[in-house]
């Protein structure tokens, strides 16, 4: 995909609908705001000019931005035990890739046999190529977050002994605060056979990367992450390919939708596209992504739950299984991030990742039938106003 070319997010108006009027809905506005300030980048990239005719990029502004990811991946590796270990007394929501990890894997090993993430697709990340070497955007703490759980399941795929090690995700603790002082890690190290740590951990576990605005400069970046960048618009329309793994018969494979902050649409056609009882209900598809249960607390019209033929996701509500990415942890030994030497701090994490979850489904009661498939949803000029 080029950039100013039609293979992008569609955006119709948006009829009105009813939503509840009480005050609590004040404080879930948040995600509202967010997303109408993501229409709203939309819009401005739609009638700006592409980025290449403003400037070119050098191979300064590239490295740079390379080491930032690095650097911002090393912090988010050891982001969850740096903030509980020493500092000032705060309230925060709490972010730990190893909980994040297991999460997932749990939600992977719900059906009848293990399974292996062995692919990552990963939606509307947005521009990650205005963060500063001093100050993280959400767009690149969303992809350093995703490079570092590539790497986590990569080693789970490459361990014989077929679980994840804790100890060795823990290990970079001690070193991390070092890293992020000096600038300096091993993501452009090159072994013996000529492969860089991106590219054997892509192998088994790929990154499928789609942002509907991306630029050259990101995408140079991510070529450099081995990460496999989408040219069309599938419009969340992936359906994902079962895979066992080799050395064993009761290892099969799970696909993570990685889809912070993204429209409802979206997660329906990726539900729609996948739509079998034995692929939804056994883990094979995991999303990260935004809670199906506050969909459901926040729009009371019934013409939108239930007028919606193409709607995948009101009906898998019974089914759904949701952990919270972020959760709440006081203590009185909390520090911020000036005082452990590391950019990253709780704010930026929430920025990241509020209202977020790891969602999966299961069937607890085998009296439920498993409901029939949607239609398709097919973009037009009297749709909801979903972006896709």
């Amino acid at each position: 995909m080029t950039e100013g070319s039609p293979e992008e997010w569609i955006f119709v108006p948006p009829k009105k609908f009813a939503t509840r009027n009480r005050k609590d809905n004040r404080r879930t506005s948040k995600r509202d705001d967010r997303q109408l300030e993501k229409v709203k980048q939309f819009h401005k990239t739609l009638n700006s000019k592409p980025d290449d005719s403003v400037h070119k990029n050098t191979h300064a502004d590239k490295q740079l931005l390379i080491a930032t990811i690095e650097k911002c991946v090393n912090e988010i590796k050891c982001f969850g035990r740096l903030h509980v270990e020493g500092g000032q007394q705060t309230n925060h929501h709490l972010f730990d890739l190893q909980t994040l990890v297991n999460s997932i894997q749990d939600a992977a090993n719900r059906g009848k046999c293990e399974r292996d993430v062995n692919e990552i697709i990963c939606y509307g990340i947005g521009n990650f190529e205005g963060a500063r070497d001093d100050r993280y955007n959400a767009p690149l703490i969303q992809l350093a977050c995703v490079l570092a759980l590539r790497d986590a399941f990569a080693r789970r795929v490459i361990d014989s002994r077929g679980h994840i090690n804790s100890n060795e995700l823990n290990s970079i603790i001690t070193t991390c605060q070092n890293e992020s002082e000096s600038n300096q890690n091993d993501q452009d190290e090159v072994t013996e056979d000529g492969s860089s740590p991106s590219q054997r951990q892509q192998e088994p576990v790929s990154i499928v990367y789609y942002e509907p605005f991306i630029k050259t400069i990101e995408r140079e970046i991510l070529a450099h992450f081995h990460v496999k960048v989408l040219d069309s618009n599938e419009q969340g329309k992936r359906r994902i390919k079962r895979n066992t793994r080799e050395d064993s018969s009761n290892f099969e494979s799970s696909t993570l939708f990685y889809m912070p902050h993204c429209p409802m649409r979206l997660y329906s056609n990726v539900l729609w596209a996948n739509w079998r009882e034995d692929l939804i209900l056994n883990g094979s598809i995991i999303i990260f992504g935004n809670s199906f249960r506050a969909y459901d607390e926040r729009i009371i019209s019934s013409e939108k739950k239930e007028g919606d033929r193409t709607n995948a996701i009101f009906s898998l509500l019974p089914f759904s299984c949701e952990v919270e990415i972020l959760t709440k942890y006081s203590h009185r030994n909390r520090s911020s991030s000036s005082s452990i030497g590391t950019l990253l701090c709780g704010q930026d994490i929430e920025m990241a990742f509020n209202d977020c979850v790891i969602l999966s489904f299961h069937k607890d009661d085998e009296a439920i039938p498993f409901p029939s498939q949607p239609e398709e949803y097919i973009v037009s000029k009297d749709s909801d106003g979903e972006l896709v």
